[in-house]
């Protein structure tokens, strides 16, 4: 029997449904340490698998959950009160400027740009401004300005934006980035132990 069909049999005994409700932003979460709490101090670590940049990362698909708890894990059924959605557009300007003049890093960052911080800092709110989508903007500038301070990264986009979808999702098989521990609500938690 495969992982899909052990899954859908299994956490059919939770009720829990298979396609989440959009209806109620209704998402899963897998993670591999026992605890319901989300926090910055869990993102952007060396273990994260963070494909489309920091955040709290949430799945319409069960099974992905599953498979993103890890051996001893635990799957979370979440209700995420999302607003604010990153663009697909460009920049927002007052956005590049927070997130460069907030980097705990940004003075020695900006001497990269320019001859002088003033110099540095104009030069690279011109260069990430003029870039074509707002996501490919904020994320390259969490690589340039954020190295190893990405939770201080998420908070900072947390001023603006709710979450990110990325562009390369379909509907039944959405995943989701989440900036706002405050916006996430545990419906439901299993033990991977309990199912397998």
């Amino acid at each position: 029997m495969d992982l899909r069909q052990i899954i859908k049999e299994e956490l059919n005994k939770f009720k829990w449904p298979q396609i989440s409700d959009y209806t109620n932003k209704i998402f899963y979460h897998g993670r591999t340490v026992n605890s319901t709490v989300f926090s910055y101090d869990y993102v952007g670590g060396e273990s994260a698998i963070d494909q489309y940049g920091s955040g709290f990362y949430f799945t319409n698909k069960l099974d992905k959950a599953y498979y993103y708890a890890g051996d001893d894990g635990i799957i979370l059924k979440c209700q995420v009160d999302y607003k604010k959605v990153v663009p697909n557009s460009r920049p927002r300007r007052n956005v590049v400027n927070t997130l460069l003049t907030k980097s705990p890093n940004a003075n020695e960052v900006f001497l990269d740009f320019g001859q002088t911080v003033r110099q540095g800092y104009m030069e690279a709110l011109k260069v990430y401004s003029e870039l074509d989508t707002a996501y490919y903007c904020y994320e390259t500038i969490a690589n340039d300005f954020y190295r190893n301070e990405r939770p201080e990264f998420v908070k900072q986009l947390s001023k603006f934006y709710d979450i990110f979808i990325p562009e390369d999702q379909e509907q039944d098989n959405l995943t989701i980035v989440c900036f706002k521990p405050e916006i996430i609500k545990v419906l439901d938690v299993v033990k991977k132990s309990e199912i397998i």
